[in-house]
């Protein structure tokens, strides 16, 4: 495993950039991403990012419906299905274990309900003040679990909510599952993608109310100029490492429903320009600005006053780049738990699980708070852990 070293951030891409010959599966925190940007984060306990450089990958093809082993030797591939064959069937087993039972504590949050709601209010005032146009407030839940199990925990997230770009990543220092339904930066050839994320409503079992619901969402003028805004900062920041007249944006403000929620989705594109590769694109679009606000640099600034604390893997991103980083997928880190374990008592850990929402200067407060509980319901009930009040 390769890890970033604090102060060092803009190293690390090169060293990444270095492994060329390598799959790799790389996590970033979003301290990292702050980092980038020469900003100074709240401290944390562990790397900002690392990442992974396989000897076996198995690969699916679910249009297809095929799956393959990729590996330096097919020695390689056998001595894995040896090993790891019989796991496949097994971690399907696991699926559907229930998760034990427990209640969150009411101080798990980071901040109470009343904070947050006057978090808001600064967030609204710097934003009235000129500051910034949306910040992306965040809060997290700290729960203690016992006997720490990722792949299952896993497997009950994408039971419960299954989502595109799903992942268990699991390290001797912290693990990471995430049922995240955005993409955050991806590559094809020379073709970069972004599609910025921003836009809640709940999912309702009535069809009817479901579909009014979306349609909430599709004519909101604050959900829509809160996607707007995001969108015009992704566009920024592709075209510092695109081709002039390249950027361009797809499926603008399209609703896209999901297990339990219905979001506002955008999709920017633009043509990478010669002799710059991903870990350019990457240290110009990271962090994602649907997780800090516009404009970024003044976001991440006010999100550090009012937050305080480390978010972690959450907010950042996590994915897969392909050997020659000609093929490359990151999802942002939403909807995920991370777990760490306890430092002298392996049985237990420490499962961080983050949720917020962009403020403008027309939110609703209590609306808000609402949306940050609904984001954080699913990974919660995962861990047998009733939603806060």
């Amino acid at each position: 495993m390769h890890s970033a070293v604090v102060g060092n951030e803009r190293a690390f891409l090169q060293q990444l950039r270095d492994l060329n010959d390598a799959d790799l599966v790389p996590v970033f925190s979003y301290e990292y991403g702050v980092a980038l940007l020469d900003e100074t984060s709240a401290g944390d306990s562990v790397a900002p990012a690392f990442a992974i450089e396989p000897e076996v990958t198995l690969v699916l093809d679910h249009d297809a419906e095929r799956a393959w082993l990729r590996a330096a030797t097919e020695h390689a591939c056998d001595e894995w299905l040896e090993r790891h064959g019989e796991a496949l069937s097994a971690a399907d087993a696991g699926a559907d274990r229930p998760a034990s039972s427990g209640s969150a504590p009411d101080d798990a949050w980071r901040t109470s309900g009343a904070e947050y709601l006057q978090q808001i209010a600064d967030c609204q005032q710097a934003i009235a003040d000129g500051d910034a146009y949306v910040l992306c407030l965040t809060d997290t839940a700290e729960v203690p679990i016992s006997a720490p199990q990722p792949l299952e925990t896993y497997l009950r997230l994408r039971g419960s909510a299954p989502e595109l770009r799903g992942a268990v990543i699991v390290t001797a220092g912290r693990a990471l599952m995430s049922g995240s339904p955005e993409q955050f930066l991806s590559l094809r050839g020379r073709q970069l993608f972004s599609h910025p994320m921003k836009g809640t409503r709940p999912r309702d079992p009535d069809p009817t109310r479901d579909a009014a619901l979306a349609q909430e969402l599709a004519t909101s003028a604050k959900e829509r100029a809160e996607n707007l805004m995001i969108v015009d900062l992704v566009r920024n920041d592709l075209s510092r490492v695109c081709e002039p007249g390249s950027v361009r944006i797809e499926g603008f403000l399209r609703v896209e429903p999901h297990q339990r929620v219905h979001q506002l989705v955008s999709t920017v594109t633009g043509t990478l320009c010669d002799g710059l590769d991903f870990y350019d694109a990457l240290g110009s679009c990271f962090p994602g600005g649907s997780m800090t606000g516009a404009p970024k640099l003044r976001a991440v600034q006010l999100l550090a006053e009012l937050e305080q604390r480390p978010r972690g893997l959450y907010s950042g991103c996590f994915g897969w780049v392909e050997a020659g980083a000609q093929h490359a997928e990151l999802a942002m880190t939403i909807r995920s738990i991370e777990l760490r374990p306890h430092p002298s008592k392996p049985s237990q850990a420490t499962a961080f699980i983050g949720a917020g929402g962009g403020i403008t200067a027309d939110s609703e407060p209590e609306a808000e708070l609402a949306e940050k509980m609904l984001k954080a319901h699913a990974a919660l009930t995962v861990l047998g852990l009733a939603p806060p009040k």
